[in-house]
């Protein structure tokens, strides 16, 4: 039987191509299983723009994705979580979701928190991210950051800078 692979969204979630080479190259090796965080945390169609979804994900929307991620994964698993699904996957594992290893990339709401999940974590940002935690932070956290040189905050929508390291990472 194959390990479980949950994919968590960034905040525009739906199935953009990028998202489909990951669920792609772990499908061989992985049980993939996918969590859209903008249609989990009940945005509604009519918001669009950037200000407006990150608006409603603070407002109340993470809070709300992460209940029904709680609800609808109880099994343990590898998680691979993108940009504000890396925040939503972590408030979920301290409130007892169940996760054998978290790969997050660009999740730069972490800096807002101040309790680790109790498992292997590896965090991927853009070098040219400016609201990636500080060093500070990750030395808080006990987490050595990976940090992708001439990369932003979209460094995850190319698969191919990252998709040997995750691989590493869940089969170790």
């Amino acid at each position: 039987m194959k390990e479980s692979l949950l994919i968590v969204s960034d905040m525009y979630g739906g199935q953009p191509a990028w998202l489909q080479d990951y669920i792609d190259h772990f499908e061989t090796d992985f049980s993939v299983s996918y969590f859209d965080c903008k249609k989990e945390a009940g945005i509604p169609d009519h918001i669009q723009t950037p200000e407006e979804i990150h608006q409603y994900f603070v407002l109340g929307g993470i809070g709300h994705a992460v209940q029904k991620l709680l609800e609808s994964e109880t099994k343990p698993g590898n998680i691979l979580a993108f940009s504000i699904g890396g925040t939503i996957a972590w408030k979920a594992i301290l409130k007892g979701l169940p996760c054998t290893r978290l790969y997050c990339i660009s999740a730069t709401r972490l800096r807002y928190k101040t309790q680790r999940p109790d498992c292997p974590i590896r965090l991927i940002y853009g070098e040219e991210d400016t609201h990636r935690p500080s060093t500070t932070w990750f030395n808080q956290m006990g987490i050595d950051p990976t940090i992708i040189p001439n990369q932003g905050h979209t460094l995850y929508q190319a698969p191919s800078l990252l998709l040997s390291d995750i691989q590493s990472f869940f089969k170790h």
